[in-house]
């Protein structure tokens, strides 16, 4: 099975966090039918503490918090693995030991989803029907960005994730979407995180970069106005002062013409410099940092879609969604073309190296955006093979399974 899993090489193990789900899931026929499809295809797993459910399979009695353990006990390679969780906990958990998840939902989940913790997100937002497509009938679905700049044929989605607040006013809200993820160097995942590395080509002007994600952010665009048709306006997070916006190039790309009526990329500015947002601190340093920065030209009305690049602890953007609410608008939705994920502390991988010691860089062919590696020997080897080799070389297969970590 392909996958489109940013720690995942193939899907031998699959892990089923029982006690997620509550009453509705369990008792849901197309639920009990999942499973048991899935038994028949993959190396199952089921966890919990109820042993009530499913009498008939096999159910581990235990929690996340034991997660480290039972991998252990099972010897479950996380590599080969993926956990299916109605829980941000679990998720959370699961990224510590760099096993793949799924977040399940219903419908009527959306409603929740307030609550969800955006520095932890999983690799794919699925219902029950899709996740069945997914592992029996091999469709490839995940976060449109990511699969899009990986180049890896699929259908992708850009999901709304509710509100976020103002870190400082909370009367100020706005709905987040969610089109991919960001991972900075230091992650495991990062290294072979092509939609990481194309955002920071983005950040240098890289012509290839703003090709692939004006491609991108057309169609999270598009998506995006499919869940709020009354958007009237679209409007970038502002460079600082007499410095040139890389989301400018996006926005007045000739992808998006379709839009051109509704574009406005010099609604906002900054009215003074202001300090690095990654050196500030804290979220509410962050928040302080840019606080009264941003003013707007016009005033303005209606439903307003905020483009950003990387959204971190949402200061930002939140910000510039205060200035947008005190000229006028009515409602603001934030699309940022990654959302920066929370540190991994999974065990570190080694970077790929060719024969004669030279290690391997993520990079992109300057024609089309495909992703390939390259030594500083010029030396080239194709992106899935890098990445398989970068996933299986520090594989727990060679670990001493009392090693792995457990989770506190």
């Amino acid at each position: 099975m392909q996958t489109m899993f940013s720690l995942c090489t193939r899907v031998d193990n699959i892990i089923i966090d029982m006690d997620s789900f509550d009453d509705k899931y369990l008792e849901n026929q197309e639920f009990s039918q999942l499973i048991y499809q899935l038994k028949m295809k993959y190396d199952l797993h089921l966890f919990g503490t109820q042993k009530d459910r499913y009498v008939d399979l096999e159910i581990t009695q235990a929690d996340i918090s034991e997660f480290s353990a039972i991998l252990s006990n099972l010897k479950i390679i996380p590599m080969h693995s993926i956990i299916l969780t109605n829980s941000m906990k679990s998720i959370e958990e699961a990224h510590k030991l760099n096993l793949s998840t799924i977040l399940i939902f219903q419908s009527d989940d959306i409603n929740n989803y307030n609550k969800i913790d955006h520095k932890h997100l999983p690799d794919v937002m699925l219902d029950i029907k899709t996740v069945r497509k997914l592992f029996l009938k091999n469709f490839l679905y995940g976060n449109f960005n990511e699969l899009s700049v990986q180049q890896t044929k699929g259908e992708g989605y850009v999901f709304p994730l509710g509100e976020i607040n103002h870190p400082l006013l909370s009367e100020f809200k706005a709905n987040l979407m969610y089109a991919g993820r960001y991972f900075v160097y230091d992650d495991p995942r990062s290294y072979i995180h092509c939609l990481s590395t194309m955002i920071l080509r983005l950040k240098s002007f890289k012509e290839y970069a703003v090709e692939a994600l004006a491609s991108c952010l057309h169609t999270d665009i598009k998506l995006t106005l499919g869940y709020f048709e009354d958007i009237n306006l679209i409007t970038v997070v502002p460079s600082k002062p007499n410095q040139e916006n890389h989301l400018d190039l996006l926005l007045n790309h000739k992808k998006m013409d379709k839009f051109k009526n509704i574009i406005n990329t010099n609604l906002l500015f900054s009215v003074r410099t202001y300090g690095k947002q990654k050196q500030a601190g804290s979220f509410t340093e962050r928040a302080k940092n840019v606080q009264d920065v941003f003013d707007s030209r016009d005033n303005i009305s209606g439903h307003v879609l905020l483009i950003d690049d990387i959204l971190t602890s949402g200061s930002t953007a939140m910000e510039c969604a205060k200035v947008l609410y005190n000229h006028g608008a009515e409602k603001v939705t934030i699309l940022p073309l990654a959302i920066m994920q929370s540190n991994s502390n999974a065990p570190s991988h080694g970077k790929i190296k060719n024969q004669l010691d030279k290690e391997y860089k993520l990079n992109f062919n300057k024609k089309d955006g495909k992703a390939f590696w390259v030594a500083s020997d010029g030396d080239y080897l194709e992106y899935n093979k890098g990445k398989e080799r970068y996933l299986e070389q520090n594989s727990y297969e060679d670990y001493q399974f009392d090693a792995i970590p457990f989770l506190s």
